[in-house]
């Protein structure tokens, strides 16, 4: 048991750096707001509510591990990129010797993310509400338009500013955070972002 603990973290390591690699050379550079740096940003406020909602060391380690992988399906498709991560989950892990039911636990806090979200516990709570935190954030507007150039590039769908304006107000209404520190600390700053786009409706419409 000792020795399977002292192998942990660093099986941990590689996967994450076999992620980021992927992340880093296959991601299409279309994927303007479904990027490396989004998956950062998931990874950063995973931890930072994981450690707010007190999970130990264990737990923390395997919604790092999901974070990291919770985007990769998009180096393969932009249709069902959920369940492609959790493809690539259990092909990298697998072959490290990380535990299997280690493994089934990290896919599912990756499909807890499909929207619309439904996490079922703390850990899945923790994961949706990092790859949420966006809308919390102060840069939300640039994140806004990457993700815009995103549907247009991926998609070809175009949408005015009002329109675009509209869909955001619309999410952010239909959007919730589950967890205590979500609920307390993210969404009185997604209010405030809030309240900017409704302000700006009034201004483009």
């Amino acid at each position: 048991m000792a020795q399977q603990m002292m192998n942990t973290k660093p099986n941990h390591n590689i996967a994450i750096k076999m992620a980021q690699e992927l992340l880093k050379v296959n991601l299409d550079s279309n994927f303007k707001f479904h990027s490396y740096g989004h998956t950062l940003n998931v990874v950063r406020s995973a931890h930072a509510i994981g450690f707010h909602s007190e999970l130990n060391s264990k737990e923390l380690a395997i919604v790092n591990l999901a974070a990291w992988f919770h985007d990769l399906g998009y180096c393969l498709s932009h249709e069902n990129h959920e369940q492609l991560s959790a493809k690539l989950v259990r092909k990298i892990l697998t072959p490290l010797g990380i535990d299997r039911q280690k493994i089934s636990l990290i896919c599912d806090l990756i499909m807890a993310t499909r929207l619309p979200q439904t996490p079922k516990n703390l850990l899945e709570q923790v994961l949706c509400d990092a790859d949420m935190s966006h809308l919390s954030q102060i840069d939300y507007p640039q994140s806004s338009l990457l993700l815009k150039s995103e549907i247009e590039l991926i998609h070809g769908i175009n949408y005015t500013d009002q329109e675009w304006n509209r869909k955001n107000i619309e999410f952010f209404n239909n959007h919730k955070y589950f967890t205590p520190f979500g609920k307390k600390i993210l969404a009185p700053l997604k209010t405030e972002n809030l309240k900017n786009l409704c302000a700006e409706r009034l201004l483009v419409a």
